[in-house]
């Protein structure tokens, strides 16, 4: 009907996750939009007129190379830098908001108690907080490393048309996260 590549799927659906997301994010989740139809339809396109995909890549296999080697690396790296340079912007706020803080803990009442906590608890807080996050993750993090990589193919190979590898995949990673779960019941 519109004559388009077939590496150009013109499939739209409505998600409730990504409507909810939406709905989360509000005016950036706009943004967001606008920077899927720019990889999709326009960078897309230029990057195969331009001859950057390997001449194994063919078909509706076009979109997908692309998204993994170039357009999802560009979109975790301009959110990333959005962040650090967010972060940056609000030293100054996060600056006031801790010598606000300093002189809140500085005031006494008539007896020379202080209503506040020393911020000593506060740090020892911040740093067994973290350091139960890492060894929690350290000691189970490996334990889904490989159900992940064999969802991620599981999904990868759907995407690429080959159900019955997709299916091979699927199965053997809910098989790891089944094993998973078996061992962290015997743990506790």
């Amino acid at each position: 009907m519109l004559h388009l590549p077939e590496w150009i799927n013109l499939t739209i659906a409505l998600s409730l996750m990504v409507f909810g997301m939406g709905l989360i994010t509000g005016r950036n989740g706009l943004i967001v939009l606008a920077g899927g139809m720019l990889s999709y339809y326009i960078i897309t396109p230029v990057v195969k007129a331009l001859g950057w995909i390997p001449a194994d890549v063919q078909g509706s296999a076009i979109s997908g190379y692309v998204y993994g080697t170039m357009t999802r690396p560009l979109g975790i790296g301009m959110l990333l830098g959005g962040s650090i340079a967010g972060l940056i912007l609000s030293l100054p706020v996060i600056a006031v908001a801790m010598k606000s803080l300093a002189q809140a803990s500085r005031v006494r009442d008539k007896n020379g108690n202080s209503e506040e906590l020393p911020v000593y608890y506060l740090i020892g807080g911040a740093i067994f907080a973290f350091a139960s996050l890492l060894i929690t993750a350290y000691r189970l993090g490996g334990l889904f490393i490989k159900a992940e990589r064999h969802l991620n193919r599981a999904w990868s190979a759907y995407a690429d048309g080959y159900i019955r590898e997709g299916d091979t995949y699927l199965e053997s990673g809910y098989a790891q996260l089944r094993e998973t779960s078996k061992l962290l019941k015997s743990k506790s």
